[in-house]
């Protein structure tokens, strides 16, 4: 709170100013400070939407990936680069003290072994998404495997020699290198292959792969919707790989209407909405060396079921599989022998409303135990078991949440993770031991100190980490740290910068001060909330206000994290005269599973209830005009600002809607059944979640954005909406931006969303 402290000594005004005009019972939680003011001779030009779009480039395209070397000497990563046609990249090298800086592969290099290909009819060339560019190292550190979509390379890490061991046409994915430093796999055909890493022939080792049955692939609603990561795994031994055998037949297809030419033919993929067919999975086992029948592991009779998670145990011989019940309140971990496919239970989670899936699963190489979290107290924690499925210890407890784990030192038996103690509002690095934390001098330590959100990747000796760092209004930054002494505290030294983001952000005007406040709804919750104000803001003065919500699970509108384009945005919204509001109503993630329960079986019920709490709070501010308050969100905050517009068309002047559900029987079934049941059993809640029966209450003015290449929300979502507008003779604006996913992902979009959506408040508030 250090920093804060100080923010508030130099703004004592500002925050006396705040303090005076909120309501009885607001609660002033802490000050963001906003970035370095431009040298007094220089007069900043202001935000414009050049540097809105600057900052929406995906963090995969900004060469924000790296990897540490098996022998945590070393760090490589691609480096972002500002001009040339293709991906625009070099990779670079530096050791764990941050010297011997080496470029391993410029830019000229990487678009020779990654070349652009001919899209579409017009043969418009274009290079491989940066997205599906990654790498991996060999077990010995002496060398790295990069990959695209369609070429698998091999770099020598002394001579600097690459050896290419794919390319061509065709498409290949999920690239992963044996654990020996041997093979690679992945996929092709819609089935594995493998080739040596010194070259030679490519072999098929499944047979039979389809669109329809797919081997070693996932579909598109494992990774989207359970946050599923690969389509198989190799032992730890290199000699076999547990692989996923995806069945979609009966499962509803969907294919994007239109797609602009450079970007090729649009993608076809398997999208079951609620209550119909979900691709039926199997895992089976294959030995890479012997040409033997692929053994099924035995998850049960039940075919209706989610196997979202698989992971190997160390001896190579057991294969854990987590099992998930279609309506997602029941999850067993199951450890199956791999040569005779035979499991058992050995854990189960059950929950009334819902089960968050995590990736904390780690099994122990020196005790038959393995680490487990869940959140049957409302929030999630780390857990000890044995083998059997027996519990040996709780290591993290309170009214906080663990957010991910992060590194496990094995050898000083100390556990690192990331997790939400200090704030809700923060994630933070902290550690305990396996005998267990908070008590005694076992208690969790913080490694981390500086407020805003952490974000640790540890070498694999655990003794140093890459802390990717940022705040609302400072852009990320990726520091190493050498952990001290493992024995009494723990203490994190810095090292060296690894890169900066901010030098490399055209960002050039301050931006302003961030308030985070909490607010009482009616009934007495607290609700986390957010402040921008204009340059040069007097309390005697009345602004109009735009408040930016998301509203909906697993995510937060109120966060001191960087949000790219989205912070910009909303930065220059202030710098234009507008007061800038975002709240998280209860629903929204960060404060654990019991925060979210309220919106179970109904959305836009309770987020809506609790937006109207927070605009009456809002308008009893003197300094905002109740008459001139906007909305706008995306995705689900897409949804909200609909049905805020509809729902309650006497607050709201002006919303600006991207990516909006409408209709969630026609959203993806693991994602709307997750919250809403079954569509049979819960149609009330699924109709009562829609507004679109409430069209004719619109009032203020709407602007709605949608990418008609959205895979996750299709644009059909947005022409529903206007369909029915029409039919009550309203007028809505509505944009449909061919061929994207994310709007904002193409820089030409972007600016011409970001630009339509400043004139439209500008115009209507």
């Amino acid at each position: 709170m250090g920093s804060l402290q100080k923010t508030f000594t130099l703004r004592k005004w500002l925050t006396l100013s705040l303090a005076l005009f909120l309501p009885q019972g607001c609660i002033l939680l802490a000050q963001r400070p906003g970035g370095d003011l431009p040298p007094a001779a220089a007069k900043s030009p202001g935000i414009g939407i050049e540097d809105v779009c600057a900052a929406a480039v995906p963090p995969e395209s900004q060469g924000k990936q790296f990897w540490w070397s098996p022998d945590s000497g070393n760090i490589v990563y691609f480096k972002s680069l500002d001009s040339g046609f293709g991906l625009r990249l070099e990779l670079d090298g530096v050791d764990s003290l941050g010297k011997q800086p080496t470029v391993l592969l410029n830019q000229s290099q990487i678009d020779h072994l990654f070349p652009a290909t001919a899209k579409g009819d017009k043969g418009t060339m274009a290079p491989p998404p940066r997205e599906k560019v990654g790498l991996e190292w060999s077990p010995d550190s002496a060398g790295l495997l990069l990959h695209s979509d369609r070429s698998i390379v091999w770099l020598d890490r002394k001579t600097l020699q690459t050896r290419t061991l794919i390319s061509g046409e065709e498409v290949i994915g999920d690239v992963q290198l044996s654990p020996d430093g041997h093979w690679v796999g992945f996929v092709r055909q819609h089935n594995l292959w493998m080739i040596s890493t010194a070259g030679g022939q490519a072999r098929e080792i499944t047979h039979g792969g389809t669109e329809i049955l797919r081997r070693g692939e996932l579909d598109w609603m494992y990774p989207d919707s359970l946050g599923t990561r690969h389509g198989y795994e190799w032992s730890p031994d290199s000699r076999q790989i547990a692989y996923y055998e995806f069945n979609l037949k009966g499962v509803a297809l969907y294919t994007p209407p239109f797609q602009p030419d450079e970007d090729g033919p649009a993608e076809t993929i398997d999208y079951p909405t609620p209550g119909t067919a979900n691709p039926t999975v199997r895992v089976l086992v294959l030995n890479v060396a012997a040409k033997s029948t692929p053994v099924a592991i035995n998850t049960g009779t039940e075919k209706d079921i989610y196997l979202p998670r698989m992971k190997w145990l160390p001896d190579s011989k057991r294969l854990a599989v987590e099992r998930l019940n279609r309506a997602q309140t029941k999850l067993e971990l199951l450890i199956a022998d791999t040569h005779t496919g035979t499991a058992r239970t050995i854990l189960t989670d059950t929950d009334p409303y819902w089960i968050n899936l995590s990736d904390i699963l780690y099994f122990s190489k020196s005790t038959p135990q393995f680490l487990w979290s869940n959140e049957k107290s409302g929030y999630r924690h780390l857990f000890l078991y044995d083998l059997d499925g027996k519990l040996v210890r709780q290591l993290t407890d309170g009214k906080w949440e663990v957010t991910s784990l992060n590194a496990v030192n094995e050898k000083d038996g100390i556990i690192y993770y990331t997790s939400t103690e200090k704030s809700s509002l923060d994630r933070q690095l902290y550690s305990v031991r396996f005998e267990g934390g908070n008590t005694g001098n076992n208690e969790a330590k913080r490694i981390t100190g500086e407020s805003g959100t952490h974000e640790a990747i540890f070498a694999p000796n655990a003794a140093a980490f890459v802390d990717r760092f940022s705040t609302v209004v400072k852009p990320w930054i990726r520091t190493v740290y050498q952990l001290g002494s493992q024995t009494e505290s723990i203490a994190a030294a810095k090292v060296f910068v690894l890169d900066n983001s901010r030098v490399r952000s055209p960002m050039k005007p301050a931006l302003q001060q961030v308030d985070f406040i909490t607010i009482k709804s009616h009934d007495g919750i607290e609700m986390n909330a957010s402040m921008i104000r204009p340059p040069g803001f007097t309390a005697a003065k009345k602004y109009p206000a735009v408040i930016y919500i998301y509203g909906g699970p697993g995510r937060q509108a109120v966060h001191d994290t960087w949000e790219g384009d989205v912070s910009i945005w909303n930065q220059m919204l202030a710098q234009r005269g507008f007061i800038v509001l975002a709240l998280d109503n209860r629903g929204t993630a960060g404060r654990g599973h019991i925060y979210e329960e309220y919106i179970h079986q109904r959305f836009e019920g309770q987020e809506i209830t609790d937006l109207k709490d927070a605009v009456h709070f809002f308008q009893a501010l003197p300094y905002i005009d109740p008459e001139r308050l906007g909305i706008w969100g995306e995705g689900f905050g897409g949804a909200i600002t609909i049905n805020a517009m509809l729902h309650a068309p006497l607050f709201f002047k002006a919303g600006f809607a991207v990516a909006p559900v409408v209709d969630w029987f026609q959203q993806d079934s693991a994602y709307a059944e997750r919250y809403l049941g079954d569509p049979v059993q819960n149609q009330d809640g699924y109709l009562s979640s829609s507004p679109l029966d409430y069209s004719k209450f619109l009032k203020g003015s709407l602007l709605v954005a949608h990418g008609a290449g959205n895979l996750k929300i299709h644009p059909d979502q947005s022409m529903e909406l206007q369909s029915e507008l029409v039919q009550a003779r309203k007028y809505a604006e509505i944009s449909l931006y061919p061929g994207q996913t994310r709007i904002v992902d193409k820089p030409a979009a972007c600016s011409v969303l970001y630009q339509r959506a400043t004139e439209f408040f500008g115009k209507n508030l």
